[in-house]
């Protein structure tokens, strides 16, 4: 399977990996992680645009990030970076 890339942003390589996501309401749900890099990763799942998300991944943790995109049931993560944090 290719990697997917556009300029100025990371390699994305596709995953099997499943998610936990916590919602900004402090409901939770699985989704499937479709892609993933070290500044983001896409989701299937409805969300808004905007929203903060706590996502959870497995052998990785838990990771902060903005919604920064939807379409077609997807929804584009951009990790943030907290406060305090290097």
């Amino acid at each position: 399977m290719s990697e997917s890339r556009q300029p100025g942003r990371q390699v994305r390589h596709p995953t099997q990996m499943v998610a936990r996501v916590l919602q900004p309401d402090g409901s939770e749900l699985e989704a499937q992680v479709v892609d993933f890099s070290l500044e983001g990763c896409c989701l299937a799942m409805p969300a808004r645009v905007g929203d903060f998300l706590t996502v959870v991944l497995p052998r990785i943790g838990r990771m902060r990030g903005q919604v920064r995109w939807t379409a077609g049931g997807r929804a584009g993560i951009l990790f943030v970076r907290s406060e305090g944090l290097v």
